[in-house]
């Protein structure tokens, strides 16, 4: 319910918009925890704003594997956001900096 995204008319993406409190940046790290990765959308925004947003490519994994990364993705998306007021202890799920290669996420 607390989740939006663009219906996609071509092209390779679709936008995700979170609720205004959170930040795709901190979900990212959990969402790779999951070995789910995803583009933070603010680097699509000129003027600094798109925290809540994020960006998807459909175009490379196949149907049973995109639908598994939506699994995976949602299931950090809730525990964000269940966890959003307790925000310190989800941080140390994973940081970044643990990975070696995106590879690894796969």
């Amino acid at each position: 319910n607390y989740v939006g995204w663009t219906e996609p008319e071509g092209g390779l993406f679709l936008f995700v918009t979170l609720p205004a409190e959170m930040n795709a940046r901190e979900l990212l790290k959990i969402a790779v925890h999951r070995k789910v990765a995803f583009v933070p959308g603010e680097v699509f925004f000129c003027d600094g704003s798109g925290t809540n947003t994020l960006r998807l490519n459909y175009s490379y994994a196949s149907e049973p594997l995109t639908d598994e990364g939506i699994k995976r993705l949602a299931d950090s998306i809730r525990l964000y956001y269940d966890n959003l007021i307790n925000l310190p202890s989800v941080e140390k799920i994973a940081g970044l900096e643990d990975l070696k290669s995106f590879e690894e996420i796969y």
